[in-house]
């Protein structure tokens, strides 16, 4: 075999195994995580064609749903205090 053929063979793109997540956002959703478990196959994707590691993912889903959180809560406290039902 000569080296051209081995170097060729070393550059085609293999492809990846393809991942059934169900399972995991099915976990996501039951630990009252909705807003990580509509952004798992996102993130996934960004960390592949990011090479982001597994502590990267996890940290970017965990800023997604307090970034959530804390948008549903202001939001629910303007409602709540009226302020945004008030005209300007």
């Amino acid at each position: 075999m000569s080296a051209q053929t081995s170097n060729a063979r070393n550059t085609r793109a293999t492809p990846r195994p393809k991942v059934d997540l169900d399972a995991t956002v099915d976990r996501l959703s039951r630990l009252v995580l909705a807003h990580a478990a509509e952004r798992l196959s996102e993130r996934l994707a960004e960390a592949t064609k990011d090479e982001l590691p597994a502590h990267g993912v996890l940290d970017r889903l965990l800023d997604d749903e307090l970034t959530d959180r804390e948008e549903r809560r202001v939001k629910t406290s303007l409602h709540l205090s009226g302020a945004a039902d008030r005209p300007d």
